[in-house]
């Protein structure tokens, strides 16, 4: 089994939940979407909390019903977590 661990500063934190924060996450603008992926498509569950707000938005890559603002948090996620090589 691989296995990638990545520690990172609290300052890193802070800029990751500011972006989060800046595209809106604890409003209705980031909002749940529901429908059966294809056999090719997962579904997502992500979770964020701060400052005492949690809120948990689904959301099916390759569907079109899910918020653009979405697929930001998720790109701003990725640039932080490690990745295995190619």
């Amino acid at each position: 089994m691989n296995k990638l661990e990545k520690q990172v500063t609290s300052a890193d934190v802070e800029k990751l939940l500011s972006g989060i924060n800046g595209l809106g996450w604890f409003t209705d603008k980031l909002y749940s979407t529901e429908h059966e992926p294809c056999g090719q498509c997962y579904t997502f569950f992500l979770t964020v909390s701060d400052q005492g707000q949690v809120k948990t938005v689904k959301a099916v890559n390759g569907g079109t019903d899910a918020p653009p603002d979405y697929w930001k948090v998720i790109a701003l996620i990725d640039e932080v977590i490690p990745h295995f090589a190619p």
